[in-house]
Formats: structure tokens, C-alpha cells, sequence
């Protein structure tokens, strides 16, 4: 009689394991697809971000170029004016 009462346990607690397995499964299912639909934003997010980055560092680029011309146009400047100088300072001296 006592044998089956654990038998009647065992089938019983058994049987009770099954909808919490299933349970389980539902669970794990149910946590791949947020994990799924996590990671899908998340791969979004980060293309996003790339392009806002290959945006800034075309711009970066294109500003920096304009400043490479802007410093050549300025040393050019500047030795144009060096020369305008030297030879005012040899008229001058010539003059003299």
C-alpha cells in the first residue's frame, strides 16, 4: 500500500513536471524572440549610428580640406606680400 502511494506520488509529481516543461519551453520561446527582436533594434541602432558617423567624418574631411586650401591661399599671401615688401625695401634703398 505504501508502494503505491509513491507510485501514485511519483505519476503524480510526473505528471505535474509536464506543464511546467511546457511552461518552461513557452518561456525559453517566448525570451528567443525578445532576444531576436532585441538584438534586430539593437543591429538598427548601430546602422544608424555608422551612417550618422560616415556622415560626420565626410563632413570632417570636407572641412578639413577647405582648410588645407585657406592655409595654401594664405602662405601664398604672405610670401606675395614678403616679395612686395623686399622689393619696395630695395627701391627705397636704391633711392637713397
Amino acid at each position: 500500500m505504501a508502494d503505491d502511494n509513491m507510485n501514485d506520488d511519483k505519476e503524480s509529481g510526473d505528471n505535474s513536471q509536464e506543464p511546467i516543461n511546457s511552461i518552461e519551453n513557452e518561456n525559453s520561446q517566448s525570451d528567443n524572440e525578445v532576444d531576436e527582436n532585441e538584438f534586430n533594434m539593437l543591429n538598427s541602432q548601430l546602422d544608424q549610428l555608422n551612417s550618422a558617423l560616415d556622415a560626420l567624418e565626410q563632413k570632417n574631411n570636407h572641412i578639413q580640406a577647405q582648410f588645407k586650401e585657406l592655409l595654401e591661399s594664405s602662405k601664398e599671401t604672405r610670401q606675395q606680400l614678403k616679395e612686395i615688401l623686399d622689393d619696395e625695401d630695395g627701391v627705397v634703398n636704391t633711392q637713397q
